[in-house]
């Protein structure tokens, strides 16, 4: 079934500072099994919501790429333009962030913790290179108590936005008011 989305009206305004995104390999085994997936076919339409609103709901079903593809979008859209961008997963589960880390750098035909890469408590596989950096609800907040603007950062991606707990409650109020601070930080809800 197709992803759908719905987006929150917000102006865009410049991005803040962060890494320029090295473009991936031209040789890519995954490339077929990418254009494959559902959310492939809309690529360009979560593009341009995602550069229009400052907050993007995106639904989709299990399997059709939310979680692995969208992120990638982003960076290589900003890769292809030359433009700074950082961005950061939550993922609700350790074993999802740290998995889905692997297959996005095997995807993108990179090592893990170069370009992308996770971080979860007490472990973390990441470097001043990384651009698409997935976490556990946990790591951003507690992220947010040491910068609470995020800085350098330009895209918050809140997978699995439906399982709601305490704790990521916590984190989308937090986010609700660093946007009001920050309105060139996009946010991006997916369920």
């Amino acid at each position: 079934a197709p992803a759908h989305l719905r987006a929150a009206r917000s102006a865009p305004r410049s991005s803040p500072r962060a890494e320029f995104v090295p473009p991936p390999p031209h040789a890519n085994p995954h490339r077929a099994q990418r254009e494959a997936l559902p959310a492939f076919g809309h690529r360009a339409e979560l593009l341009r919501a995602i550069a229009a609103h400052q907050v993007v709901v995106i639904e989709g079903s299990t399997g059709c790429g939310k979680t692995t593809q969208v992120p990638q979008f982003v960076l290589e859209e900003a890769a292809a333009e030359g433009r700074p961008c950082s961005v950061l997963c939550t993922q609700p589960r350790r074993i999802s962030a740290m998995s889905v880390a692997e297959r996005v750098a095997a995807e993108r035909g990179e090592r893990l913790g170069a370009a992308v890469g996770y971080s979860i408590r007490l472990e973390s596989k990441s470097s001043a290179a990384t651009c698409l950096l997935f976490c556990t609800t946990g790591i951003l907040t507690r992220r947010l108590k040491d910068d609470p603007d995020l800085e350098g950062v330009t895209h918050v991606f809140v997978d699995e936005v439906h399982e709601r707990s305490m704790e990521s409650d916590f984190l989308l109020m937090v986010l609700r008011d660093l946007l009001r601070r920050r309105p060139s930080l996009r946010l991006c809800l997916m369920s």
